[in-house]
């Protein structure tokens, strides 16, 4: 499935990387209300688990491809009212990422998304260079504009996308 293996997964050592990506998982938190929240919650792409790092009281199944990093061989076994799915989707082609919404839809058609998504513009090319990150896109398969295409043609808001420092787009979607 896409171009996982080759992707790194994100280092939170960094101060700046640890502060962006942090005020995304805090925003992702915030938009699923997942602090309150009774359901079930996959984080697909876990990488490190800082979802499940940041809401220990909840139960948070932990999904990556990267078997290092997850709990699960398959999420498609998995039982889950809530799908976090932060910058993966640009890891997977057009037919991936319908293939993978038809899978999600098959398994709970009510089920909730939470989707960050790079918009790989000047601010996020500009933080990535500051980074001395300078090939943390390369591994990108699909650019924002496509996937955001894709998901608008299975999915619909349930809120207001939220815009992350011009860098990330966070989605909250529902089936159609």
């Amino acid at each position: 499935m896409g171009n996982f293996f080759n992707s790194n997964t994100t280092n939170y050592n960094n101060f700046i990387t640890n502060l962006y990506f942090k005020k995304i998982i805090n925003q992702i938190i915030e938009i699923g209300k997942l602090k309150d929240t009774k359901k079930k919650i996959l984080d697909f792409g876990c990488g490190n688990k800082e979802l499940s790092k940041s809401i220990v009281e909840k139960k948070v199944l932990n999904y990556d491809i990267k078997p290092e990093y997850s709990d699960y061989d398959d999420y498609k076994n998995l039982k889950f009212d809530i799908i976090i799915i932060n910058h993966v989707l640009e890891y997977f082609d057009k037919s991936e990422i319908i293939k993978f919404l038809e899978d999600l839809k098959r398994i709970n058609p009510e089920c909730e998304l939470i989707v960050g998504l790079t918009i790989r513009g000047f601010v996020s090319n500009f933080v990535k260079n500051l980074l001395l990150q300078f090939s943390a896109h390369d591994n990108f398969i699909s650019n924002y504009k496509d996937i955001l295409e894709t998901l608008n043609k299975y999915t619909e808001n349930i809120s207001k996308p939220r815009n992350i420092f011009f860098a990330t787009k966070i989605l909250h979607l529902k089936f159609k």
